[in-house]
């Protein structure tokens, strides 16, 4: 594991190498709505390229810096605004129009035909299945195991669908009765842009986001819920990025257990102080890491800024945060229990795996009134849940995505072997 397991938490990067003489070339690509969608793609192009393949990447401007941090040089793509995406998912839009799904399948294509790599690797970049399909390049697509097909779990109902005013548990009563008009509901838009290519339509955008020849679930099989693999489906693991640079923990001076709180890239900001107050009625000081851009004056809390929070999770006693799967792995990974507040199906997803293994507790954004929010601080804090993140912990401690992923990618695409002459060169500068 690299930000996702043990030689970053440990310190310890393997040391850079560029692409061996004729080794395959591979093309990651990210969508910038958010930094695990940049970030994810950006550990596993730094580590094909230490494993010796030559590794491009590409993604819009928003996040361009992960890469950057990651030792990438990231060629620049057309992406959609966050606010523009995460505005439209809340209301229970697609997250594309019809023009730019066209306008990003144009782009990829100019881009897929001047690199021509062996293999495309895909985090939410949906449009780019439509594109190596035309282009015939094969394309691994990764994310979460809950989007498989073959997924136990429904995709919970939006928050704001049909209307917030709607009683909770009808609201999801009639979410689950059209549940699968809702998955080719949203499949439309990127089958209507197949279907202007002449390729065959998928009507389910689970299939959309699975997409490709393969397909790498980034989680345990413990947490993922799907009961079997479709075929070139496979749990790859734990993988999720975090800054560089070490964790202030020494800022937080505090005697009371520690809350580590995080709204990510894409939670809901504005529950920080409802959940500040709530911490600190229940006897809790608070660390929060991110670009808050409203700080709350709150005496339990200690703003930390955008940081590795690897060593305050080392101090916490729970993790307060949105249901981002990153944040999930890595305070399970550090044996945090976990309390999610998902505002968007995702995020609900993501919750539920936890609730289920039974490592922390989730109560919708929608749903935090003080006095939930108390009650489900003392339900994740509990004894239960912290012995059942810990369990999980040791799991993610002791699976090694990356070499599972460098496995993959030498049975999938195999290096070249070293020329006679090379081996010999290298031996006589040892023997020196």
């Amino acid at each position: 594991m690299s930000h996702g397991g043990l030689l970053q938490a440990a310190g310890i990067e393997a040391p850079a190498r560029g692409a061996k003489p004729g080794a395959p070339k591979i093309l990651f690509g990210g969508e910038a709505v958010s930094l695990a969608h940049v970030g994810r793609p950006a550990i596993l192009a730094r580590w094909a390229r230490e494993a010796g393949y030559g590794a491009a990447f590409a993604c819009g401007a928003r996040y361009a810096e992960v890469a950057r941090g990651e030792g990438l040089e990231p060629i620049s793509l057309e992406a959609i605004a966050p606010e523009a995406f995460y505005g439209r998912l809340e209301t229970g839009k697609f997250f594309y129009t019809q023009s730019e799904l066209l306008g990003y399948v144009e782009a990829e294509r100019a881009l897929l035909r001047r690199l021509r790599p062996a293999l495309v690797v895909a985090d939410f970049r949906l449009s780019l299945a439509v594109s190596c399909e035309l282009e015939g390049i094969p394309l691994l697509s990764v994310t979460q195991a809950h989007w498989s097909p073959a997924a136990a779990d429904g995709v919970p109902a939006p928050l704001h669908w049909p209307s917030r005013h709607v009683p909770r548990a009808l609201r999801h009563a009639l979410f689950a009765c059209g549940r699968a008009v809702a998955y080719r509901t949203f499949a439309a838009p990127l089958d209507a842009v197949r279907k202007a290519y002449g390729l065959r339509p998928r009507r389910d955008f689970r299939l959309h986001y699975t997409a490709g020849a393969h397909c790498a679930y980034l989680d345990l099989p413990a947490f993922g819920t799907p009961r079997r693999l479709p075929r070139g489906h496979f749990y790859l693991g734990p993988l999720y990025w975090a800054p560089r640079g070490s964790s202030p923990a020494s800022e937080v001076e505090t005697d009371r257990p520690l809350a580590y709180v995080s709204m990510g890239s894409s939670g809901d900001e504005g529950l920080l102080p409802a959940v500040l107050k709530a911490l600190d009625a229940q006897g809790f000081a608070a660390a929060v890491t991110g670009a808050c851009r409203h700080r709350v004056q709150a005496p339990n809390a200690r703003f930390l800024g955008t940081v590795d929070p690897s060593a305050v999770l080392a101090r916490a006693a729970l993790c307060i945060c949105h249901a981002g799967h990153g944040t999930v792995y890595q305070s399970l990974a550090a044996g945090v229990p976990v309390l999610c507040l998902p505002s968007n199906p995702d995020q609900g997803l993501v919750a539920r795996c936890a609730e289920r293994c039974g490592a922390g507790a989730r109560l919708d954004a929608d749903r935090c009134t003080p006095a939930r929010l108390q009650a489900a601080v003392r339900a994740a804090a509990s004894p239960p849940c912290r012995d059942a993140a810990r369990g999980l912990g040791d799991a993610i401690r002791r699976w090694d995505t990356r070499a599972r992923w460098i496995e993959w990618l030498k049975d999938t695409l195999p290096l070249p072997a070293r020329p006679i002459e090379a081996v010999d060169r290298a031996e006589a500068l040892a023997a020196n």
